[in-house]
């Protein structure tokens, strides 16, 4: 069956499609808890998942399979259904290495960091740096 869209609209369309993932779910539950005030899904150049409004800081929660996590990452042993996971793991990986061009302070946070907890330092970290002084510590960029 063909689809109805050209190549360039699905694109458009699927890249509009935020699927809220429990690694998501994990970290704002979390920062409602605490009483962190952020934005989910903020509206910005590369789509980062989080704003933590005080310090202005833009989150990127990236899954260690997804992005290449230099910790945990193993590569595919094969394609399924003619999809070369390969290349799109490449992909993202270089256009994750663009976000040092970024015009706003971020940090990147490891699925593995949110799994085993130490997701709560980072952003405490960054919340306490940037309200006593202004800076952030240096997490992302």
């Amino acid at each position: 069956m063909t689809d109805m869209f050209s190549k360039e609209k699905r694109s458009e369309i699927m890249s509009r499609v935020r699927s809220k993932s429990g690694l998501d779910r994990t970290v704002h539950n979390w920062l409602c808890g605490v009483h962190i005030k952020h934005k989910m899904y903020p509206k910005v150049e590369m789509n980062p998942d989080i704003l933590l409004e005080g310090p202005n800081v833009y989150v990127f929660l990236d899954s260690c399979f997804w992005h290449g996590c230099p910790l945990h990452f193993r590569e595919p042993k094969s394609s399924s259904a003619g999809i070369d996971w390969r290349a799109k793991i490449r992909k993202n990986i270089e256009r994750d290495k663009k976000r040092v061009m970024l015009p706003y302070k971020w940090i990147q946070v490891w699925e593995h960091d949110i799994r085993s907890g130490k997701y709560k330092d980072i952003l405490l970290k960054v919340v306490f740096y940037s309200k006593n002084s202004g800076e952030i510590a240096d997490e992302g960029n």
